[in-house]
């Protein structure tokens, strides 16, 4: 199984948002990953004011 680093969801997710430009109460959906928990993510998260989900244990 190949696990996906936090640096490169992170990447992904800051070129999204720099491309489309979405409006403020952006909800994003993820699975309960690591990367998607890691600080670094939900610090961008919380600088674009994004509102995180999270699937079910």
């Amino acid at each position: 199984m190949t696990t996906v680093r936090p640096k490169l969801v992170n990447k992904a997710l800051l070129m999204a948002l720099w491309s489309r430009k979405p409006k403020q109460g952006l909800l994003w959906h993820t699975d309960r990953g690591n990367q998607y928990a890691s600080d670094s993510h939900r610090s961008i998260i919380a600088d674009h004011k994004i509102i995180q989900s999270m699937s079910r244990k």
